[in-house]
């Protein structure tokens, strides 16, 4: 560090100490926008270490794994290789399903690499049968945050899957930052058309035949318009079947007149098959405490959102959802990701609330002031404001992983030492009652001297986080996060011990704190450093051995520990 430099880092300290009320209402402007800044930080449990990926999903009835994956997902693939910053693709080819993840680089815009995708699929062509393919939502590994599960002991299956659908889903899917609800369990209620092999034979019919009678007797058609005044009435041919008689009643062949025939009958659905209410096929079901059937409702969470605010948006959405639900039908959540994330906050609180009372503790035992330990400990939720601060406009989220790998003695460190030359300095001042200079002058020439040091300090430990800020991929997302939190604490806890806490110390700390003789734990602390110290001087090759010895059994036991992620 230059002369320069050094000498101006003096001044700024200096100038805290002499200037305290300036300092410190500039400090208390800062805060504010802190705090107002810190609100956007987005906050979850757990870091999501989902790659930039995108899902395209096709759905293939009724054809086998093998050929999902021959007329189905190896087209996709083709169509996807090459796409611009794709990484790299996977595939699952199921029966009936097919699931295409194409993983592109981290610096590709989400929304961009979707459109890549959905433009390139559109010039698949696929077999007849099979649906087009679909992408999957935005979200990550960490997406789902409410789960939960309708249940009634009145209602069948069917109508808990229709309520969950037509009732649940649309007003969940309405909650900002969520980005897609799915249902599984239940069954679909349809009307089921039960051929009659016997009649279709008597009256000549094939089932392709019925089939298409089906098609044709559903839907709407248009039918031209007719006048009306000064506009004109739109005619439409509509048939919605809602029960099975009114599909009963549908024409599957209509009668041709015929010379041996005056009255020719048309044949019916009814004429052909039986009509009945029935659930579409299943291969799966849902259940819940052992108290037999429910339908599983999940919510999905948009990508990069605040899990912590979209909980609570859902948490109040739920009275409506219950509102829409008949009575008998019981909705039960069993699965808030906000509780994870409450914890998470309330243990990264505790650490914080602990690690004031300790620095304060350690404070009190090695200079024997309370306000000296009380004055260091305003560096702490300050340090952990402005970092809150940071994370939210670089976008970094705060989790376990960032917010509860903070180092509270790490972030202090700088401000112990200032206080700590200031502490001193008033015992000095105390004992020379001489003294040419006034008291804060004193002071400020004592904190003078430590700013050097202290930026050199925290600048060391900043750069040993450096090489965490390259990692890439997945070690990326888990790592990088508590490098930056860290750092952005560092940073701030050295402005505050360059300005904020001289300046308070100035005005806090009089001569009367500084003890009549050195604490206890302090002096014990020297006598026995002193004892073992000058042991060693008089053996220093002993000494030399034994740190090599205790230096291979460290490495020897660390090469037969294993590892894991």
């Amino acid at each position: 560090m230059t002369s320069g430099a050094s000498d101006l880092l003096g001044d700024i300290v200096a100038f805290s100490v002499r200037k305290p009320q300036a300092v410190l209402s500039v400090t208390a402007m800062v805060v504010v926008v802190l705090a107002v800044a810190a609100r956007g930080l987005t906050l979850d449990a757990l870091p999501d270490v989902t790659p930039n990926q995108v899902q395209v999903l096709t759905r293939a009835p009724g054809l086998s794994p093998e050929e999902v994956e021959r007329l189905v997902t190896t087209p996709i693939e083709s169509a996807l290789g090459g796409a611009p910053g794709l990484e790299t693709h996977r595939s699952v080819s199921r029966s009936g399903l097919s699931a295409v993840t194409a993983v592109f680089h981290d610096d590709v815009d989400a929304w961009r690499a979707r459109q890549i995708v959905a433009e390139r699929i559109q010039t698949v062509q696929l077999p007849q049968g099979i649906d087009q393919p679909e992408l999957g939502p935005l979200s990550g590994g960490l997406g789902e945050v409410v789960q939960l599960t309708l249940r009634s002991s009145r209602r069948p299956v069917m109508e808990l899957s229709e309520l969950a659908r037509l009732r649940v889903a649309p007003t969940l899917r309405a909650v900002p930052g969520v980005v897609e609800v799915n249902a599984w369990g239940g069954a679909r209620r349809a009307l089921v058309v039960r051929a009659d092999t016997g009649r279709l034979m008597q009256r000549g019919l094939t089932l392709k035949e019925l089939r298409d009678g089906l098609q044709d007797a559903t839907g709407a058609a248009p039918a031209g318009s007719l006048d009306a005044g000064s506009g004109e009435a739109l005619l439409r041919a509509t048939a919605r079947p809602m029960t099975p008689e009114d599909l009963c009643a549908a024409v599957v062949r209509a009668a041709e007149p015929t010379s041996t025939s005056t009255s020719p009958q048309s044949v019916r659905v009814c004429d052909v098959a039986d009509v009945v209410y029935d659930q579409l096929p299943r291969i799966g079901a849902a259940t819940a405490d052992g108290n037999g059937e429910v339908v599983y409702v999940m919510a999905q969470m948009l990508r990069d959102e605040n899990a912590l605010e979209v909980t609570s948006a859902i948490d109040a959405a739920m009275p409506r959802v219950r509102a829409a639900l008949p009575a008998d039908v019981v909705l039960d959540v069993h699965y808030d990701r906000s509780t994870l994330v409450k914890a998470t906050l309330a243990t990264v609180a505790r650490s914080l609330l602990e690690g004031g009372a300790l620095v304060i503790l350690v404070l009190l035992l090695l200079l024997g002031s309370w306000r000296a330990g009380l004055v260091v400990a305003v560096a702490i939720p300050l340090s952990m404001l402005a970092a809150a601060a940071a994370m939210a406009l670089t976008h970094t989220p705060g989790n376990l992983m960032s917010l509860g790998a903070i180092d509270f003695g790490i972030v202090v460190d700088g401000s112990v030492v200032i206080v700590e030359r200031m502490f001193h300095a008033l015992g000095q001042h105390r004992l020379d009652h001489h003294a040419p200079r006034n008291l804060r002058e004193q002071l400020a020439h004592a904190a003078r001297g430590a700013a050097r040091p202290v930026v050199f300090a925290v600048l060391v430990i900043v750069a040993v986080y450096l090489p965490v800020l390259t990692l890439t991929g997945v070690d990326g997302k888990l790592f990088r996060p508590m490098a930056m939190t860290m750092a952005f604490a560092l940073v701030a806890a050295l402005l505050l011990a360059l300005t904020t806490i001289p300046s308070l110390a100035s005005m806090m700390l009089r001569p009367s704190d500084v003890p009549q003789q050195e604490p206890p734990v302090l002096a014990m602390a020297a006598r026995a450093h002193a004892a073992v110290f000058a042991r060693c001087l008089q053996h220093p090759g002993a000494v030399a051995v034994i740190a090599v010895i205790v230096l291979a059994i460290g490495g020897a036991t660390l090469a037969t520990r294993g590892s894991s992620f």
